[in-house]
């Protein structure tokens, strides 16, 4: 299953620069090389573009999907970073050539940083043991996309990743589940930061994670009126600045409705 989302992670563009039409076409530039990574199967999980003396330095912080992997792995015996390489240059370099021509520059350097590797198979595993039981309640024929979730979860739990991009594959999840399994679903995300929180934390000592709290809201269950379920795990303080706590909301579009989700992350 191919994950078709425009903005998949924050654009990150520096703001020292005067000249306002070249920030807009950077903006453009990024967002439509988001679009072409993720049509191809390349999820960019983050981003970073820098203009500097006629030089743009773009940074892509990539998850390739586990059906383009199979893919790739089937065709190919080259060795697989060579060959990705390879067929992306072919369908973005005119893309480059026009960015070229728009900002009148003399080099793009072009970086990206392929997030699989970083994946640790031990807890790959422990992942598969402990949400093995959603696997035919809510990815019901889509296995690849249950993959891909698991090495999300272990790329956030080592913060890999930011929290926009989890929330988004969360938002993913929920998007296509009949009214019947929503209640499944908040079970599902108060069983997923229980999870994130106390197994994980006491098991492989990764950067924990102190507090969650998750707010759902729209028409629940395919009710009339719109309703809101909230999930609150450990603590997320209120009144403190000096604490590290992040926060994302998104829309889930589906056919009963526009539905908001919104998520506070408290971690060290």
């Amino acid at each position: 299953m191919t994950l078709n989302i425009l903005s998949s992670s924050k654009l990150k563009i520096n703001l020292l620069t005067i000249n306002y039409k070249q920030f807009l076409y950077c903006f453009i530039f990024l967002k439509n090389l988001n679009f072409l990574f993720n049509h191809k199967g390349f999820f960019i999980c983050d981003n970073i573009l820098n203009v500097s003396e006629n030089k743009i330095y773009i940074t892509l912080y990539v998850l390739i999907q586990h059906f383009k992997f199979l893919f790739y792995k089937r065709k190919s015996k080259v060795k697989f970073k060579v060959f990705y390489t390879k067929s992306l240059i072919k369908k973005i370099s005119s893309l480059f050539y026009k960015q070229l021509f728009i900002l009148k520059s003399n080099l793009i350097v072009f970086n990206i940083r392929l997030l699989n590797k970083q994946i640790k198979k031990v807890i790959l595993k422990l992942l598969v043991n402990n949400f093995k039981k959603f696997k035919n309640i809510l990815f019901i024929r889509r296995f690849n996309f249950f993959i891909d979730f698991l090495k999300m979860t272990a790329l956030f739990l080592k913060a890999a990743i930011p929290l926009n991009t989890y929330v988004l594959f969360l938002g993913q999840i929920f998007k296509y589940l009949t009214k019947r399994h929503h209640n499944r679903f908040i079970s599902f995300l108060k069983y997923l930061f229980q999870t994130l929180l106390t197994y994980f934390k006491t098991k492989l000592h990764l950067n924990p994670i102190l507090g969650v709290k998750c707010l759902l809201k729209g028409r629940l269950r395919g009710k009339d009126r719109a309703s809101s379920s909230i999930i609150k795990v450990g603590v997320i303080p209120v009144q403190s600045l000096g604490k590290k706590i992040f926060f994302h909301k998104i829309h889930i579009y589906t056919i009963y409705g526009v539905y908001g989700l919104k998520v506070w992350l408290y971690r060290l």
